[in-house]
């Protein structure tokens, strides 16, 4: 017992060690951070996730990610386009906000992970002094058996996000709470 408790004491103490700070905060060089929302289409999560980027930034990216090639792949990114004209940028304009971007990826079948991290590395390289935030939309189900219905895209993009370790990147989980 007095092992584990002291194991317990010196991994407390490394902790410590690592996050005490004496110095003044430092407000000199802050900007906004660039935000990054991966999107699939248009719905109520998405618009959500969109207001509260845009609260944080005025650089709002929406990734959306597609496998589709030839005509398939042109026909959903003028849909996407089109729904993005229409239910963002058309807003913003008009409530005189910056509207966010939209960017493309193509990404092989079913890869996901991957592209989202290729792409927000591009971004940070677009913008070297900034914060990178990927604000992360999920559903929230209210009762456990309802888990194994959608897709856990959400849950590994954070995993995978958070073992890179990268300090210039946050990551914001936006939950949608599914009413029943």
């Amino acid at each position: 017992m007095i092992t584990v408790f002291w194991m317990v004491n010196r991994h407390y103490r490394l902790v410590q060690s690592q996050i005490e700070c004496q110095d003044p905060l430092d407000v000199t060089k802050e900007q906004p951070p660039v935000v990054l929302v991966p999107i699939h289409a248009w719905d109520k999560l998405i618009a959500k996730s969109l207001r509260f980027a845009m609260r944080m930034s005025p650089d709002v990216i929406g990734v959306h990610l597609s496998n589709l090639e030839g005509d398939a792949a042109k026909d959903e990114a003028s849909e996407i386009r089109r729904e993005w004209a229409r239910f963002v940028e058309q807003p913003a304009r008009g409530a005189g906000i910056p509207p966010p971007t939209l960017e493309l990826v193509r990404t092989p079948y079913r890869e996901f992970i991957t592209p989202v991290i290729e792409h927000i590395e591009a971004v940070k390289g677009r913008f070297p002094d900034r914060l990178v935030v990927v604000l992360i939309p999920e559903i929230v189900e209210r009762h456990w058996w309802n888990w194994f219905l959608h897709t856990r895209r959400a849950a590994q993009l954070r995993a995978a996000l958070r073992a890179r370790e990268d300090e210039r990147v946050v990551v914001i989980e936006l939950p949608w709470f599914v009413k029943e």
